[in-house]
């Protein structure tokens, strides 16, 4: 009886500890398969996270073709302006410094005076001996204007004159309001011989030729013919088209103004003077 105790309690021990045996073999099953299902819940996460990089794909749409192509293409478009317009002023002042001989002063002749049909005004500056032997630049306003030629100059205090008409010569005073007939070589002075070449249409047909000379230090160039008195030339500033200076190889005028408007007053005597010829041998005659 002892032993049947022992043996039925042996076996309750035996099947406790079975069962002890089984629990901790179901609880280490459960403990191995509970990191399985943990595994794949966080490997269904970096899933989730997987999505995320396609939402990074958006700022691929910001393809920056806009900033690219707007930005770069202006720029070099705005710089090739002034590359453009450099050789345009250049190349017009190349223009004006390719002047052929004669072409300017042809251009005064046909532009300004009409081809010598139009009447011819100038205000020149030229050298002047006075009666006590001082030379002074001279202003002197001339008009030719239907073949009669007119000057007036004031050396000193004197207001003088001078009028050509046909073969008759005139000086005048205008202080005293005589009117001396003489002959053109005895005037004080007369037209020079560039302006009266402008109104006679020498140079119509003439052969010109250039060159430089420099007058007071300044380079000019000029247009030079052969006249019957010499050379004739016609003096510009460098690339200019304005008459600066005219020369008959002895007397330099320079040249202040010209236009083909001529008064009246410049190429006639005046009503009211008293005329007074002048013959060889000396003595006024009425």
């Amino acid at each position: 009886m002892k032993n049947g105790k022992v043996i039925a309690l042996s076996l309750c021990l035996s099947l406790m500890l079975t069962g002890c045996t089984l629990l901790q073999g179901m609880k280490k099953k459960a403990e191995d398969e509970m990191p399985v299902t943990t595994a794949r819940v966080t490997t269904t996460t970096p899933a989730m996270t997987t999505t995320t990089p396609e939402t990074t794909t958006t700022p691929i749409t910001t393809t920056t073709v806009t900033t690219t192509t707007t930005v770069t293409t202006t720029t070099p478009e705005t710089t090739t302006t002034p590359e453009e317009t450099t050789p345009e002023t250049t190349t017009t002042t190349t223009k004006k410094q390719g002047f052929s001989a004669g072409e300017r002063t042809m251009n005064i002749y046909k532009n300004v005076f009409g081809s010598g049909k139009k009447p011819i005004w100038a205000k020149v500056s030229l050298p002047y001996k006075m009666e006590d032997g001082t030379v002074i630049d001279l202003t002197v306003t001339i008009g030719i204007k239907n073949g009669v030629s007119g000057m007036q100059f004031n050396p000193g205090s004197s207001r003088l004159g001078t009028v050509i008409t046909g073969d008759k010569a005139y000086l005048l005073m205008h202080d005293t309001k005589f009117a001396i007939e003489q002959s053109e070589e005895d005037l004080p002075i007369t037209v020079p011989d560039a302006i009266k070449g402008f109104s006679a249409g020498k140079y119509e047909n003439a052969e010109f030729t250039s060159g430089k000379e420099k007058i007071n230090g300044v380079t000019y160039e000029y247009d030079a013919v052969k006249d019957n008195n010499g050379t004739i030339k016609f003096y510009y500033h460098e690339g200019g088209e304005t008459l600066i200076y005219v020369s008959n190889g002895k007397t330099l005028c320079r040249v202040l103004d010209y236009s083909a408007d001529v008064p009246d007053e410049l190429v006639s005597v005046p009503a009211g003077y008293r005329l007074i010829s002048l013959k060889q041998g000396g003595g006024f005659y009425l």
